[in-house]
């Protein structure tokens, strides 16, 4: 007899979320439901708003174990009235967490987890505290275990002892499967988390690399704490600095305007100049006519004479005391001072400057004479007189003559300043015949011959 195999269609397999949503949708509803007592009133609205809150239908995933604790239980227990107290109720709400917490999900769903878990937290304790009753606000669904524990050697695996034979397990266990005790890590307080700069190890400590000699003593110094994060996006390192680096900035930006500032005393003419010539002004002419401004009227022109002489006087004095020869300064002026007299002798007539004669000839005799001869006071026909007078009359005699007698016994000729022969001293007149003398007629030496007596 032939057997005949039945084949059975294999379905694809629903997702979690898949299963959230029909047991959602096959929730027995309740509607039209009055509350016998204030708590149960206070049950039933924390329930309508913890399913409004869960918009991802966590509470309706489909528990771990089969005897576990669900949501339509609770609400049975609670339109029926079977809590007395707050206690109670929160104690079967953290069983429902603990049987719907997601162990292999995505991070997402932990996080749902973890805000809608918060937000009956928040609401049983605030009804608790309204009406004036104590429950447990232990949170221990996100206790975290671990298989290793610290200890003063570090971190070491939990030991894996065996439970006390004695006791009952909780669980019928296979044969060679024992029941392993593991201890909760303790939690790390924010004191003790290292910050990102303890991390970065120290600069090393090179050796240095000059040779250590008894004629070379090695200065010692000292490390700089240079750190990578000792400021943000650091661009200097003023930590051990004696001067900080605003002072130094200070100072190098006082250098730098001094620098600059000559240049742009040196450009101030040029670019002056410039802006005249760029409105139409020439400074040349403007100098000019400022020079060549005539006074109106004649106090100002006498005045302005004063004042080139007092110039002149001091310019004078000043070269006079130090020994120097005459500046441009100086020469300017005498120009200038000269030019204003020609001018006004130039609009007087002839009788306004020599009227009196006699007057000019006693200004002349009472000029003192501090020089022994000046320009001009030598007559011709005198001994050393200048060769100018050439063309006008013949040398006279002797005039270039060298004296005869050694240089050691030259001597000066003291020359009168005026030209009078009743001012002339009687020293002075043997001079003047001693040099204007023939000198006298020496007759030449003949040689000496001896002559011999004859025989």
């Amino acid at each position: 007899m032939p057997t005949t195999r039945s084949t059975v269609e294999e379905q694809p397999q629903e997702s979690i979320q898949t299963i959230r949503e029909r047991r959602y949708a096959s929730r027995k509803k309740r509607n039209n439901v009055n509350a016998q007592s204030p708590k149960q009133k206070i049950m039933m609205q924390f329930l309508n708003a913890m399913i409004e809150f869960d918009k991802q239908r966590i509470l309706w995933s489909e528990p771990k174990e089969r005897a576990s604790i669900t949501l339509e239980s609770i609400e049975d227990r609670v339109y029926k009235g079977k809590y007395k107290d707050l206690g109670s109720f929160k104690t079967d709400i953290d069983t429902l967490f603990l049987s719907v917490l997601p162990s292999h999900s995505s991070k997402d769903d932990m996080n749902t987890f973890k805000s809608l878990y918060q937000f009956a937290q928040n609401c049983l304790k605030f009804e608790s505290n309204r009406l004036g009753e104590e429950i447990d606000n232990k949170q221990e669904l996100y206790k975290t275990i671990a298989l290793f524990r610290p200890s003063i050697d570090g971190y070491v695996f939990s030991d894996t002892l065996v439970k006390d034979p004695t006791s009952t397990p909780s669980h019928q266990l296979p044969q060679n499967i024992h029941e392993m005790v593991v201890y909760p890590s303790q939690p790390a307080k924010k004191e003790e988390i290292p910050t990102l700069k303890q991390t970065i190890a120290p600069p090393p400590n090179y050796p240095p690399k000059m040779i250590k000699h008894e004629d070379k003593p090695v200065v010692p110094i000292q490390w700089l704490d240079f750190g990578a994060f000792s400021s943000f996006a650091p661009t200097f390192d003023s930590n051990n600095a004696n001067v900080s680096y605003e002072s130094t900035y200070i100072g190098r930006e006082a250098k730098r305007v001094k620098r600059f500032k000559p240049k742009e005393e040196e450009n101030a003419k040029e670019l002056n100049e410039a802006w005249l010539a760029k409105e139409g002004l020439d400074m040349k002419q403007l100098l000019d006519a400022i020079e060549d401004k005539k006074p109106d009227s004649v106090e100002e022109e006498l005045a302005e004479n004063y004042q080139f002489l007092q110039r002149l006087i001091e310019y004078q004095e000043s070269r006079i005391e130090k020994g120097e020869s005459v500046d441009e300064q100086e020469l300017q002026t005498v120009k200038l001072l000269q030019k204003n007299i020609t001018n006004m002798l130039s609009r007087l007539p002839p009788n306004a400057t020599a009227n009196n004669t006699e007057i000019i000839e006693k200004t002349m005799e009472n000029i003192p004479s501090c020089e022994p001869a000046y320009r001009g006071s030598l007559q011709p026909h005198k001994i050393f007189s200048y060769p100018t007078t050439e063309k006008a009359e013949n040398l006279p005699p002797y005039a270039n003559l060298t004296p005869t007698y050694t240089k050691e016994n030259w001597r000066l000729v003291k020359v009168p300043a005026v030209n009078d022969n009743s001012l002339i001293s009687m020293v002075e007149q043997q001079q003047i015949n001693f040099y204007t003398k023939p000198p006298a007629f020496v007759p030449p030496q003949q040689p000496f011959i001896q002559h011999q007596p004859r025989k």
